[in-house]
């Protein structure tokens, strides 16, 4: 019994986040920064998405149809790498995801000419990586005063990087931080 009442209000807060009319119009409310799952019954009939403005992450599982991804307002900054696993948009939706990672990414930091020497912003605090394009080049990284953190796996696949300049500040290196 309790099972069941669990279950209803899952479905309760999943319906509150969209609307889904008779012509298959599916709405996510103003609001709403984090699309959840969409109901199973919901599925067939969707035949559009209307995401606000105001939304930053698409979670996991969730299977939407095929204009979605070119829908998608700037403010998404984050999908699930499994959000549209098994349906015709997972490669898009892949390449959605390291396009949004690697922009930002890129705030972070400087690239010479070169595209050689990555030079680290002041202000940032935690290093979380280097846009995929870019680990295939670099060779430099200078890490800047006020920098406490790298993150698990900052600088993997970064195969030719032979000098790293750390701050007096670091107080953490991630697991396989360096991985190449």
């Amino acid at each position: 019994m309790a099972h069941e009442s669990a279950q209803s209000e899952q479905i309760m807060i999943e319906r509150k986040q969209y609307t889904l009319d008779d012509e298959g119009k599916l709405v996510f409310k103003e609001g709403v920064e984090t699309i959840e799952r969409v109901m199973e019954e919901d599925m067939e009939q969707i035949r559009e998405v209307i995401i606000p403005k105001g939304a930053k992450t698409i979670a996991e599982s969730e299977k939407l149809p095929s204009d979605f991804i070119e829908k998608l307002p700037a403010s998404v900054t984050k999908i699930a790498r499994d959000a549209f696993e098994d349906t015709p948009l997972h490669d898009q939706c892949i390449a959605k995801i390291s396009e949004l990672n690697d922009a930002r990414l890129r705030l972070a930091y400087d690239l010479d000419e070169t595209g050689t020497i990555i030079t680290f912003k002041e202000g940032t605090d935690t290093i979380e990586g280097v846009a995929r394009a870019d680990k295939e080049k670099v060779a430099e990284v200078i890490i800047p005063e006020g920098v406490k953190v790298l993150a698990k796996k900052a600088f993997e696949g970064c195969k030719l990087l032979a000098a790293v300049t750390l701050p007096q500040t670091l107080e953490g290196i991630g697991d396989e931080a360096f991985k190449e």
